[in-house]
């Protein structure tokens, strides 16, 4: 298989027309140049960590990509970002998207298409088309074979290969408009997936109704859905996949339905696997990264639980006084993690695999505990020392603020979040008021009667805090109240659970076994370091992130996802022993807050589905409880109906010309008049009986 040949010239042409492309990996002697034999998409995932989302119009972004790849296929972003949209018609054994399109066509009188085509690697074509104020997303099968590259998509350019051959230009013409019988089609059932079958069900319940014989397509089709909506995160479609599966009735084997998102994942989409399984894409970019990500592997824990560590102890070498600064003004750097995993997910050999791999020295000087209340925060700073009678001055204070620690600097833990939660529980529990304004610097504790009680100033303390969290008991974090405070967007959140590593998980009795590799780091010269200051792409981000507020277009629970990923970025910054932001620390902050979102995203889903099972079981119970109240009713009436009647009887018989009102009036009590028709009606009925019998 030849390399792609790609001058700097060439994509400079794209660029030039206002195409946003990207380097993709390429077919190396077989296989696919991330190294991984087995890869799901050889040849067609993004190089760069964001994927289309990086997808650049600038010629100077483009050639330094093309200095650092200089084999690498190339993508167009398709939709919005370049303009460009296209059809992308398949061609297999069971599949013809260019003769499915054919008939369709013919069936309206539709002119065949007269615009620039590309025929694939596999043989099949790409139709091009301008996309101007056309507003179409990504699909999957909306003919069988048919295909459509539009906003949230991406296809590889001519001159890129693959394993069955090279991308190539076979229409040579002008781009032009589709027809607009096949836009107003194409429109009329938005949404990735939905094809001939029409849209979807909603991701959790798509599998409800579906008759047995038709859930493997259905969950396949859910699956490619859910892979294009959540931009490739495997993680998020098993999720929405399993839970859809042990939801339907009756539910749907977990094994089968794990091969429907392995087989979505091996679709030859034009698409790239999820970033952080990206070696080559993320954890090769810097030695520090590597080394995590190697060490991660032989011991079986995350590396992206190591790495949120690593960030948390790389802030600590920052002096409490250095803050960031952007056009707003100075930002503390306290940061948070939550390690979200099952429990027994190796979050402690987390830990003890950064001691044996990063030595801070004395850069990182902390106090370590676990808050037992939000007034405890302060306590494990500092605290008021009398001074003897020679250290006084005539006049002056008699007690003086003692730091515990020279660096005024503490890192709290919560093991279990339900500790958490049982704290913040208590009446009067202010644990996460003090949480908040710690993360932001603010000034914290309370002054009491007789000048008691201790108060940190605004910025005068380096807090950082980490929560083990499993997923269904993570309510606490992510109850409606602190969303909409915006407590789960202040945090970083990383996954303990890495499948990827899940063979070469240890014990602590293994792990002892295990020569960890140290790496070592370089400390940050911070004499004279007053501030760290903001990138332009930073201030940038602040903006915007600032007027989407201002347009109701930004969520409560972001509300901070701007200061969480500058924190990142400064962590990356000391982990590779600067000073000094550079452009690639905000690059790589990004891939971080990327893994960060996706895994809060699980989270949610998991409570989601906690919810509506403590919801269905309520709604048994109380159907239940409903119908032995009214089977309670029903007995209690018949009985009171038979005491009626027999009233009814014996009066009626010593007295048989009663007219019906003296017989209510034997009634004395209320509800017994209202039952007087239906005793009458028995009465009737069992006279009847008796004549018949006669």
């Amino acid at each position: 298989m030849a390399d792609p040949v790609f001058t700097l010239e060439s994509l400079q042409t794209f660029t030039d027309q206002g195409w946003a492309i990207f380097p993709c990996h390429s077919i190396r002697d077989g296989q696919c140049s991330c190294g991984n034999s087995s890869c799901s998409s050889p040849g067609k995932h993004p190089r760069i960590y964001n994927g289309v989302k990086g997808a650049s119009t600038s010629r100077e972004q483009v050639a330094e990509w093309h200095q650092s790849w200089p084999d690498a296929n190339w993508a167009l972003a398709t939709g919005a970002p370049s303009g460009v949209w296209l059809l992308d018609l398949d061609k297999s054994d069971v599949k013809d998207g260019a003769a499915a399109i054919k008939a369709w066509m013919e069936e309206r009188a539709i002119v065949p298409f007269a615009t620039h085509v590309v025929q694939t690697g596999s043989g099949g074509l790409h139709y091009y088309f301008t996309g101007r104020g056309i507003d179409l997303r990504n699909r999957v099968n909306v003919l069988p074979g048919v295909d459509v590259r539009a906003t949230g998509g991406y296809a590889l350019l001519p001159g890129s290969n693959h394993l069955k051959g090279v991308y190539r230009v076979v229409r040579d013409v002008r781009i032009t408009d589709a027809p607009d019988l096949l836009v107003d089609f194409l429109s009329s059932t938005q949404g990735a997936g939905g094809g001939e079958h029409g849209p979807l069900p909603s991701d959790l319940d798509f599998l409800q109704g579906v008759d047995e014989g038709a859930r493997d397509d259905t969950l396949f089709r859910k699956a490619c859905q859910l892979r294009r909506k959540y931009n490739d995160n495997r993680e998020i479609v098993t999720a929405f996949v399993i839970a859809a599966a042990t939801r339907c009735d009756p539910p749907f084997p977990i094994d089968q339905a794990m091969v429907k998102v392995e087989q979505a994942f091996k679709q030859d989409h034009e698409d790239g696997d999820p970033f952080f399984h990206d070696k080559e894409g993320f954890w090769d970019r810097r030695p520090v990264l590597a080394s995590i990500y190697e060490n991660s592997e032989k011991t079986g824990v995350s590396p992206w639980g190591a790495l949120g560590g690593a960030i948390l102890r790389g802030l600590h070498t920052v002096p409490y006084d250095v803050r960031y600064r952007s056009f707003r003004g100075p930002a503390s750097l306290n940061l948070g993690v939550i390690n979200v995993g099952e429990s027994g997910g190796n979050k402690s050999l987390t830990g003890r695999l950064l001691d044996d791999m990063l030595d801070f020295g004395p850069f990182a000087e902390f106090s370590e505990s676990e808050a037992g209340s939000g007034e405890s925060i302060v306590d494990s700073y500092a605290y008021w020392r009398n001074l003897s009678k020679d250290e006084r001055e005539e006049g002056g204070p008699t007690r003086e603020l003692a730091w515990l620690m020279p660096s005024h600097a503490h890192r709290f833990r919560f093991d279990e979040v339900g500790k958490l939660g049982a704290i913040a529980k208590r009446d009067g529990a202010t644990i996460f008021e003090y949480i908040k304004s710690a993360l932001t610097g603010e000034q914290i504790g309370r002054k009491l009667a007789g000048n008691l009680g201790v108060q940190l100033k605004k910025d005068e303390y380096r807090f950082t805090i980490t929560i083990n969290a499993q997923p269904t008991r993570a309510e606490v974090l992510l109850s409606e109240s602190e969303v909409a405070g915006g407590t789960p967007g202040r945090f970083l959140w990383c996954l303990m659970d890495y499948p990827p590593f899940g063979d070469s998980a240890l014990d602590h009795d293994d792990f002892n076994a295990i020569r960890v590799e140290p790496f070592e780091l370089k400390p940050v010269p911070w004499d004279g370091v007053p501030e760290i200051k903001a990138l332009e792409a930073m201030n940038r981000e602040h903006r915007d992130h600032m007027r989407a507020g201002h347009r109701g277009e930004r969520n409560a629970i972001d509300g901070h996802a701007v200061m969480v990923r500058v924190k990142v970025a400064i962590g990356l910054m000391v982990l590779d022993g600067r000073a000094h932001l550079n452009d690639e620390d905000w690059e790589l902050a990004g891939a971080v807050m990327d893994h960060s979102n996706a895994t809060r995203a699980r989270v949610q889903l998991a409570l989601a589905g906690m919810r509506e099972r403590n919801l269905e079981a309520s709604a048994k119970r109380a159907a239940f409880v409903q119908t032995r109240t009214l089977e309670h009713v029903a007995d209690a009436k018949q009985a009171r109906l038979t005491r009626v009647t027999e009233r009814l009887r014996k009066f009626i018989e010593d007295n048989p010309n009663a007219s019906e009102s003296r017989q209510k009036q034997h009634l004395k009590h209320g509800p017994d008049r209202e039952l007087y028709a239906e005793a009458m009606a028995r009465l009737d009925r069992e006279t009847s009986a008796d004549v018949i019998e006669g």
